[in-house]
């Protein structure tokens, strides 16, 4: 028999019926957002998964229903999980495994209601259960599963939160059975729904709604969300509190200053004269003048013996500067015939010729 389709026009629960029906043996395979595989034999429901063949093998060895040797031999023998079983377990604890996942994946399969769907005849499972379900009272289990589900969240909303046993009890005594006492000693302090599930060979289902439990029955309480804040400190985020660097000063290049040469030691510059005025006034004379040279003192340095030390001058009246150029130009032609060697040599002839330029500036002003 060959059948394809979509869900969103063939609802999955009138799929199965119709296989069951007409008593097909094979895998209904489901593509979609829940991914599955239901598997069907004479028209019954002989296991149902959303998962692969390792994990199923994983649960049954972590619930203790089979064993590792058991489950190699199945891999060659190709018998039924009912050959697999272990000595401890009971075959009833079989069936109500392969129950209980048969009736998780179908209700995951079914809820989103799309993917497309398509059945291979005589396609068998890896581990074949052995079990046989009706069809009718696993898709009533599925649908009562939704409304368990809900109730389960309000206290269970994540199955990956961490959950622990409470540090005291209400009541003086608790009585626990060893499924559940079993359940808090896989908790192992701290677990999450999801971890337990795999740790017991549970169904997410399973873990969930005996968690829910023990949490109404005060035994366990989830663990409190870690505090990152650091007291004492405002955890606020302020932008304007970021650090800004200061910005870099701008350099402006200022042109150098132009050197000025500095007079050599014990030089003395004579100022700038002025061409307003005489080289005789009085005015200002000798705040423009260097020391000795305003009040027309000199040291005159000491001459060979015999040389004749020339008399100071002092600053006199335009009159008087007259007087003094003519007497001693007089001096001068009378000491001419009596001193005809010293004439033209040493101090005598300075001072003529310096009278002289005197007098022939007088005379051009």
């Amino acid at each position: 028999m060959s059948l394809s389709g979509k869900l969103d026009v063939f609802p999955l629960e009138e799929v199965l019926r119709l296989l069951a029906r007409s008593q097909q043996n094979g895998c209904l395979r489901v593509d979609g957002e829940s991914a599955g595989r239901i598997y069907m034999e004479g028209g019954y429901l002989t296991y149902a998964t959303v998962e692969s063949d390792e994990v199923l093998r994983d649960r049954l060895v972590a619930a203790g229903v089979v064993t590792e040797e058991g489950l190699s031999r199945l891999d060659i023998s190709r018998g039924t999980l009912t050959d697999a079983v272990a000595p401890s377990a009971s075959a009833s604890a079989l069936t109500e495994l392969v129950r209980e996942h048969s009736v998780e994946s179908l209700y995951r399969i079914r809820r989103p209601g799309t993917g497309a769907f398509e059945f291979v005849a005589d396609a068998n499972p890896r581990y074949p259960t052995g079990q046989t379900f009706d069809v009718e009272s696993i898709i009533a289990d599925a649908e009562r599963r939704a409304s368990e589900w809900a109730d389960i969240e309000t206290i269970v909303p994540d199955l990956t939160t961490l959950w622990r046993m409470v540090p005291e009890i209400e009541e003086e005594s608790v009585n626990l059975s060893d499924t559940a006492w079993r359940f808090l000693a896989a908790m192992d302090g701290s677990c999450s729904v999801e971890a337990l599930a795999d740790r017991l060979g549970m169904t997410k289902f399973q873990t969930a709604r005996r968690m829910a439990e023990m949490a109404r029955a005060h035994l366990v309480e989830p663990m409190p969300a870690p505090s990152y804040e650091t007291p004492g400190y405002d955890t606020a985020y302020n932008a304007t509190d970021i650090y800004q660097p200061a910005p870099e000063p701008e350099y402006t290049t200022e042109p150098e200053p132009e050197a000025v040469e500095e007079p050599a030691a014990g030089v003395v510059e004579a100022p700038t004269p002025d061409p307003d005025r005489s080289w005789w006034s009085e005015t200002n004379a000798e705040e423009a003048l260097p020391t000795g040279v305003a009040d027309n003192t000199f040291e005159t340095p000491a001459e060979d013996e015999g040389t004749e030390e020339p008399a100071t001058v002092e600053p006199q009246a335009e009159e008087s500067f007259l007087e003094t150029v003519f007497s001693e130009l007089e001096k001068t032609e009378e000491s001419t015939e009596e001193h005809e060697d010293s004439e033209e040599s040493g101090f005598g002839l300075l001072r003529r010729r310096g009278l002289g330029a005197a007098f022939r500036e007088l005379a051009d002003s």
